[in-house]
């Protein structure tokens, strides 16, 4: 395999962490809080949307408190972003190669 195309990880890491901070601080203003950075809020985001399509789930509690939750909703694009943006990156790097995970 030809790794000469790959993104250096320290000069992409430090990208990535920059982007964090920016944001963190976007997300903060959109909240009007102290807002917490992550994407778990988003796995919750979409629970609830399956509680949705199912009755006795939208009963539960946590899956109720994700349905309503604002938070969640920013996260879940985050989910979608990452996934666009690795696709995007792997193709315009040409290092994208489709494979099966191994069992262990």
């Amino acid at each position: 395999m030809d790794n000469s195309k790959e993104w250096h990880w320290f000069k992409e890491g430090i990208l990535v962490s920059l982007l964090s901070v920016v944001t963190y601080f976007i997300f903060a203003a959109i909240a009007d809080r102290n807002y917490p950075f992550g994407i778990t809020a988003g796995f919750g985001y979409i629970a609830a949307l399956f509680g949705n399509l199912f009755g006795g789930l939208s009963e539960n509690p946590v899956i109720k408190r994700f349905s309503e939750k604002p938070d969640a909703f920013i996260e879940f694009f985050i989910i979608i972003g990452l996934m666009i943006g690795g696709y995007t990156a792997s193709k315009s790097s040409k290092t994208f190669a489709p494979e099966n995970i191994p069992a262990v």
